[in-house]
């Protein structure tokens, strides 16, 4: 990888980390309007702590796929590709069906407009791609990173 990419690389690494510190933050600490959405779902039901988990799962993995975006950035294999071929499996899993509270939030914004919820979705969509793809090539294409020039 060029001089170059590897610094947008490592900006756009800082900036992700910096998200997703601040999501993680928002989900543990108490007062946050999060903290009390799973509470008052757990009041109605213990059943629905199974949202709280996939939630939690949610953070946790996309914190961890914070190793191999960086791995990526400096072209370092660690570990069998295998390992992290199911991981990436497992992060879209969770982050397809681990943001119960967002999805909520998004809903909400739809009765006053489908403008800003489309905005706030694709947003979403432009930020968390690069990891997407970063982590795809780390987990799929290992052995050919140092020759991967972008």
């Amino acid at each position: 990888m060029i001089a170059k990419t590897k610094w947008v690389w490592s900006l756009y690494l800082i900036a992700f980390s910096f998200v997703l510190f601040k999501k993680a933050l928002a989900f543990f600490l108490p007062g946050n309007p999060k903290q009390l959405y799973f509470f008052i779902l757990y009041t109605f039901d213990w059943a629905f702590n199974i949202q709280y988990f996939f939630n939690f799962t949610q953070i946790a993995l996309n914190l961890f796929h914070l190793i191999p975006l960086y791995l990526f950035i400096i072209e370092k294999p660690l570990l069998k590709t295998s390992f992290w071929k199911y991981l990436f499996v497992l992060r879209i899993i969770f982050d397809l069906i681990g943001h119960n509270y967002e999805t909520a939030e998004i809903i909400s914004l739809t009765r006053d407009s489908l403008l800003i919820p489309a905005l706030i979705i694709c947003r979403a969509i432009i930020f968390y791609m690069p990891s997407y793809i970063a982590c795809y090539f780390y987990a799929w294409h290992q052995d050919k990173i140092k020759s991967i020039k972008t």
